[in-house]
């Protein structure tokens, strides 16, 4: 919708968020929910679309929800500082048949997130699973069982994730992270990061 444009991403990756989990529904997404949500400082915005997601909370009114929350966080927001050695980082599960946003929660940062700690927001941690939100097991036989989450890995390895208005492509990972069926991508807007 052309009203929730304006967004900044960190808005746009909440309100996204918040409909994966189905705390809300695309019918609530009016002119005027954008209205709102354009008028309020991005991290006040961020920061109440959060709210309803670590409350597991269902929206019956959006509208009026954000009026509501808007009014009552009158003090100034200050955004969240990690601890040493840690950043908040956006993470994506992504099963057969949906993509599912989480809200930034703290990671251990390791040495390519600290080399560019100033475009962290643009990497994202991706993990891969059924839709019972297990690991997807290799048989290693010729069953058709998880044909779906493999075709699902195989279209995010190579198109990339769209999130808003940014595609994140896939990056690197880990030993530990092949393990645990994860992987780092990029948004390439943020600048060329390299493995070395």
């Amino acid at each position: 919708m052309e009203a929730f444009k304006p967004l900044a991403f960190e808005v746009r990756y909440m309100l996204e968020s918040a409909l994966s989990s189905n705390y809300i529904v695309e019918y609530d997404l009016t002119a005027e929910v954008a209205e709102i949500l354009c008028a309020l400082e991005p991290l006040k915005a961020s920061m109440i679309l959060e709210r309803i997601i670590w409350n597991h909370q269902r929206i019956w009114n959006l509208k009026d929800y954000l009026s509501m929350q808007a009014a009552k966080l009158k003090i100034p927001t200050k955004p969240r500082i990690a601890p040493d050695q840690c950043v908040y980082l956006r993470k994506v599960i992504v099963t057969p048949t949906t993509i599912h946003l989480q809200p930034p929660t703290i990671e251990t940062s390791n040495r390519i997130i600290r080399k560019y700690l100033n475009v962290k927001d643009f990497f994202l941690r991706v993990e891969f699973s059924d839709e019972g939100r297990s690991r997807v097991w290799s048989k290693g036989s010729a069953s058709n069982e998880n044909t779906a989450i493999y075709n699902r890995i195989f279209a995010g390895l190579t198109r990339g994730i769209k999130i808003g208005n940014r595609t994140y492509e896939f990056l690197s990972f880990s030993a530990s992270q092949l393990r645990e069926n994860s992987a780092w991508f990029y948004c390439p807007e943020g600048g060329n990061p390299t493995i070395e």
